[in-house]
């Protein structure tokens, strides 16, 4: 007898097939069948290696009747598999899905993975999304914060309760993001920006602190890699790819390979992250890292040791700290990259995760559950 279904939502199967992967093969180890739930029209989808359910969302979208639309599909989807918990990621999945299993009883872990853009936004905008926050995390069985900025800040204002929330960290699989290279041994020093290209992941400041460092040196190279989801920063980025400067690399599925090509990567963000994968996965390849001191960000920079700190919105600042890392010897980057490599076991061992994900779910799902038998849809 199998310990019951869990559905796990994302807003994208891309976000489901490369970061939680290991997550569904370990619970189906356990015993539980797996259902991935995300926005439909994702090739991802059918890589995905358990059964997936897809659904219209639309996650930049604010009109109310459209997002009422979607709840309502979630909330059909929920209630027609009837799972034993819900797992939920990224903002939206953890408002309507989390609320969904509330309101029909089913345990959910949600996961705060970094809150976005609206938490950074005026008393006016930040209001009613906390009231959604709190009707949707408030019964949820627990949930799980990446950064403890995070986690203090929705427990001080009531929005969910301490007695069921943890720091839980984020992890990648320490076995795969080996370092299969030393950084140093290439014939230029090479920079990576690997995240999605909008203006609060700092990818201005990228493009700005190449153009400077490339009028004074040529001994550099600069790499860039993720979706375009800003028209004005995409059209910043082709006026560099046209001059040389930068090199766009468009959506990379391979990022162990790319990493083990460069010397340092760089993740400028004044976004509201949880703890950024890309710069546990940097630091576990023993690659330097420069980001900015924000929550998340923290847990994997560690001043002149890991990598080093670069102040939001301060391309002058950048190319500084991107002209430091060029100047180290080899000796210095390979010492720093072990510094980086230490941490990542330390801290961010996805095996660890792994395992209190199992823990916290037998303590809510009884081993002998059955599998509630499915509807299908008429």
């Amino acid at each position: 007898m199998g310990r019951g279904r869990i559905l796990i939502f994302a807003n994208t199967f891309w976000y489901l097939y490369k970061f939680r992967s290991n997550l569904i093969a370990r619970l189906e180890a356990e015993g539980y069948e797996l259902v991935a739930c995300a926005p439909g029209g994702d090739e991802y989808q059918e890589r995905m290696a358990c059964r997936t359910e897809a659904f219209v969302l639309d996650r930049r979208s604010v009109n109310p009747f459209t997002e009422l639309a979607s709840f309502a599909r979630i909330f059909s989807l929920v209630r027609r598999e009837r799972p034993v918990c819900a797992l939920t990621y990224t903002p939206k999945l953890n408002l309507y899905a989390a609320l969904a299993a509330r309101l029909l009883g089913i345990p959910a872990i949600p996961n705060i993975s970094g809150v976005g853009k609206s938490f950074a936004a005026s008393l006016f905008v930040r209001l009613p999304v906390e009231i959604a926050y709190r009707a949707s995390l408030g019964g949820a069985a627990h949930v799980f914060f990446q950064n403890d900025a995070d986690l203090d800040y929705f427990v001080s204002r009531g929005i969910v309760r301490g007695s069921r929330s943890r720091l839980f960290g984020s992890g990648v699989d320490l076995e795969r993001f080996a370092p299969d290279a030393p950084p140093g041994r290439g014939e230029r020093r090479t920079f990576l920006f690997a995240a999605r290209l909008i203006r609060e992941k700092g990818a201005p400041e990228y493009f700005a602190a190449a153009r400077a460092l490339a009028a004074s040196r040529g001994d550099l190279r600069f790499l860039c890699c993720g979706a375009f989801e800003d028209a004005d920063v995409r059209a910043e980025l082709e006026a560099c790819a046209r001059e040389g400067l930068v090199e766009y690399l468009g959506l990379v599925d391979d990022m162990k390979s790319l990493i083990g090509k460069v010397d340092c990567v760089v993740l400028p963000t004044y976004y509201n992250e949880g703890v950024p994968r890309i710069l546990i996965e940097a630091i576990a390849m023993g690659r330097v890292v420069i980001s900015t001191a924000i929550p998340g960000c923290r847990d994997v920079v560690v001043e002149g040791e890991t990598g080093f700190f670069v102040s939001p919105r301060d391309e002058r600042d950048l190319a500084a700290k991107m002209a430091a890392v060029a100047d180290l010897d080899r000796a210095e980057l390979e010492r720093m990259g072990a510094a980086g490599r230490a941490l990542a076991k330390r801290r961010f061992d996805e095996r660890t995760i792994l395992d209190e994900y199992v823990e916290k779910l037998q303590t809510i799902v009884a081993a002998e559950t059955p599998i509630p038998p499915r509807r299908e849809a008429t």
